[in-house]
């Protein structure tokens, strides 16, 4: 299903995300390979990253050559995005409690996601992927019933010394 998905993005000429996630082992290596040739950014976490990596024996620069972002998620270390031969770490967004980790990374990619869908510059994706990932850790389950905005921005704002772009709706 992910695979025609991903072919008929490219076919209609549709920029996606590639999250191999917990479906990494059951792709095969030329699977991988043209997921990666073909997606605008990859998007991990170290540990997939490390499996990823040694599997195809890639490095950074083999992503980045395809023309996409690498993003490297790193639980309480923060994110990686690799882009353009430039490297921006983020540090992780504080939680106020952790409960479980589990829907973190989805978290994350739901902000990123939305910081890209609204222009936003690569770093203000991160920093806002960061504090959504710090909401989910702080609820069991990975679903966050009750989310407001403000809370979100001024924990960003709080976390890293500058405020997140304005939210155009």
């Amino acid at each position: 299903m992910m695979q025609t998905a991903m072919a008929w993005c490219k076919e209609n000429g549709i920029p996606y995300a590639f999250d191999p996630g917990q479906q990494l082992l059951a792709f095969g290596d030329d699977d991988l390979r043209r997921a990666i040739r073909n997606c605008s950014a990859l998007i991990v976490n170290d540990y997939e990253w490390g499996l990823l990596a040694t599997r195809l024996k890639y490095g950074e620069d083999d992503i980045l050559k395809t023309g996409a972002q690498l993003i490297i998620t790193r639980g309480s270390d923060g994110a990686s995005l690799y882009v353009a031969g430039q490297q921006l770490d983020i540090p992780a967004c504080t939680p106020e409690r952790v409960v479980n980790p589990t829907g973190a990374g989805d978290a994350f990619r739901a902000g990123w996601l939305a910081g890209m869908a609204a222009g936003w510059q690569p770093a203000d994706c991160m920093r806002l992927g960061a504090a959504m990932g710090s909401y989910a850790v702080e609820a069991e389950g990975t679903l966050i019933d009750t989310l407001d905005t403000q809370h979100v921005w001024h924990r960003a704002e709080e976390a890293y010394g500058a405020p997140l772009p304005v939210w155009e709706t």
